[in-house]
């Protein structure tokens, strides 16, 4: 390439990034500005607020709170027998589960799986890499 031809490339490119960098300092300037105005008119509609207002309002939304939690302490119940059977029955199923994916082959190659399927440690480090198990004898 020439020289006049890079020395006017690179002569673009520098007034292009000056251009920019002009840019983003005038966008600055005008959120700096944006905020400012912002907080000062948060700041007077705060001072307009009477406290007698927000002081009823909270105690509104403190009995509504209040009822949520007591309706929902009142339908609770403790844990009775069929729940501790059902929370074992449905451990049980999801070992089984688990085993029949594991043979079929749905787990892919996950290392959980292939470690326990050969209980190796080669094989848990060849699931990292890609290769296939080698299935259940």
């Amino acid at each position: 390439m020439e020289t006049w031809a890079l020395g006017m490339l690179v002569g673009l490119m520098l007034s292009a990034m000056v251009l920019l960098i002009w840019r983003l300092e005038k966008c600055h300037s005008s959120i700096a500005n944006m905020a400012a105005n912002l907080h000062l008119s948060l700041k007077q509609d705060i001072e307009n607020v009477s406290t007698e207002t927000s002081d009823s309002f909270i105690d509104e939304i403190r009995e509504e709170l209040l009822g949520i939690v007591s309706s929902t302490i009142e339908t609770m119940r403790p844990p009775n027998i069929a729940d501790h059977l059902g929370g074992i029955l449905n451990q049980f199923a999801q070992m089984k589960m688990m085993k029949m994916m594991q043979k079929e082959g749905f787990m892919g190659n996950s290392p959980i799986a292939i470690g326990e399927m050969n209980n190796n440690p080669q094989a848990e480090q060849g699931a990292w890499q890609g290769e296939e198990p080698e299935p259940v004898k």
